[in-house]
């Protein structure tokens, strides 16, 4: 909570419309954000701004069913239900980010059926005016990370089209927020954006 706690502050001083949580890789950071959430909805009029804006959580996945910590995906979505609770959610999206996009598919499924409501077709901050959270999907091109440094050539994503036709999957299984993280370049977004307005 230490490490978020200023950084919500800061934020607070803004007219951000959404926070993004992202590459949160273990339970305990998903833990200390609601908490911080849930202090600052406590303390509503003293607390940053902030800490009502809306917000998103992406998760960092190192295959469909666990966070990169090894722990369960399904127990985060259950923390998310358990501690951001009442008649409008601060937590308006839950997804994943920086994983391999060969993962996506699988966990996107696995935090759908946890949530049990999915946002049709809203936007991101219409999703804050309802109960509904949306589901977000930003991997990485898939390459391997190893000593440091990103490996060429090792992704399961050789072409921006390759990644494009998966994310086809993506939205099936229920993603409302699209786009790429690490190794993926504006002609990736090109290629996605592209493919999914040909739908």
């Amino acid at each position: 909570m230490d490490w978020h706690r200023p950084r919500l502050a800061i934020l607070g001083e803004t007219d951000a419309d959404l926070l993004a949580f992202e590459t949160i890789p273990c339970q305990a950071e998903v833990v200390a954000i609601l908490q911080l959430l849930r202090e600052g909805r406590e303390q509503e009029g003293s607390a940053p701004t902030s800490r009502r804006t809306p917000c998103w959580i992406t998760l960092a996945c190192q295959d469909a069913t666990h966070l990169n910590s090894g722990e369960s995906l399904v127990s985060c979505v259950q923390l998310v239900k358990a501690l951001d609770t009442g008649s409008r959610p601060q937590v308006v999206g839950l997804g994943v980010n920086c994983c391999a996009p060969q993962h996506v598919e699988g966990a996107l499924t696995v935090l759908r059926e946890g949530l049990l409501t999915i946002s049709a077709a809203k936007e991101v901050i219409s999703a804050a005016k309802g109960s509904e959270r949306i589901l977000i999907a930003y991997p990485n091109s898939g390459e391997v990370w190893q000593d440091k440094r990103w490996l060429p050539g090792t992704g399961v994503c050789p072409s921006s089209r390759d990644f494009a036709d998966l994310a086809r999957k993506w939205v099936v299984a229920g993603a409302r927020v699209l786009g790429g993280c690490c190794r993926t370049t504006p002609e990736t977004i090109k290629a996605l954006r592209a493919c999914l307005l040909a739908k």
